[in-house]
């Protein structure tokens, strides 16, 4: 009977150790068919993974789509778009550099440092490979083109 136990115990462990690993990968790839486009910053290009999310999609449609963002907290750069898109917020939790995201229903955000928060966002996407553009952002404000 205790080996029964036992062995249960470690099934379960295993299987719970399996479906977290199978989660993690899945966070971590592109999607097969992700929605993606382009941010241009000083004539340099860099890949976004679009959410899969009707804030996302509804933001894909605007572009291309230049704006000049200002700097916030020495963490983000924000611009108020003319028009809302909709929005689905939830808390953070965590912040990544690269993050997307859409604060309200009309106020695009990017960031560009990690950090913890407990404000509420729409994810729009991700901007890959963020440490080569970081310090391209600075303190001030920024022209950035947002195009499939």
């Amino acid at each position: 009977m205790r080996f029964l136990s036992s062995l249960s115990a470690v099934i379960l462990l295993l299987s719970a150790c399996l479906a977290w690993q199978a989660e993690s990968n899945t966070l971590d790839a592109k999607p097969q068919n992700a929605l993606t486009m382009n941010l241009l910053i000083n004539q340099k290009s860099f890949p976004v993974i679009l959410a899969d999310n009707p804030t996302a999609r509804a933001f894909a449609e605007s572009t291309p789509l230049t704006v000049t963002m200002n700097d916030l907290n020495n963490n983000e750069k924000y611009h108020y778009l003319s028009r809302p898109l909709p929005a689905q917020p939830k808390t953070a939790g965590h912040i990544k550099a690269g993050d997307l995201m859409l604060f309200g229903n009309d106020c695009l955000v990017l960031f560009y440092k990690d950090f913890p928060s407990s404000y509420r966002y729409t994810r729009i996407g991700t901007v890959q490979n963020p440490q080569q553009w970081v310090q391209m952002l600075g303190n001030n404000t920024v022209t950035v083109t947002f195009s499939r």
